[in-house]
């Protein structure tokens, strides 16, 4: 009976592994420096929410990486005050997610 178990055991390995791979694979924001586990996750920018922590994080990130600042698989930290009327303008430019 535990023979029949290992090949379901590796599916559900390689579908983990593949769950946390595709944001980094696919995303197209490989090359926005930032933290490495934000590539993978949300969850260290929930822990620094969750005690308080989130502005000075986010003031660091910016020092250490620059203006543009990888924080999660799909999000963006953004510190150019040049780049809001880009960002935040009424031509549909970039699609906003």
């Amino acid at each position: 009976m535990s023979d029949s178990w290992n090949p379901l055991l590796l599916f559900a390995l390689a579908v983990v592994i593949l769950w946390f791979l595709t944001p980094v694979l696919f995303s197209g924001l490989g090359h926005i420096p930032g933290p490495f586990i934000s590539k993978f996750s949300n969850l260290w920018k929930i822990n620094a929410a969750f005690r308080g922590e989130m502005p000075q994080r986010n003031i660091a990130l910016h020092r250490k990486y620059g203006p543009l600042v990888r924080m999660g698989p799909n999000l963006i930290s953004v510190d150019d005050p040049a780049a809001l009327s880009t960002i935040y303008t009424f031509k549909p430019i970039w699609r906003k997610v």
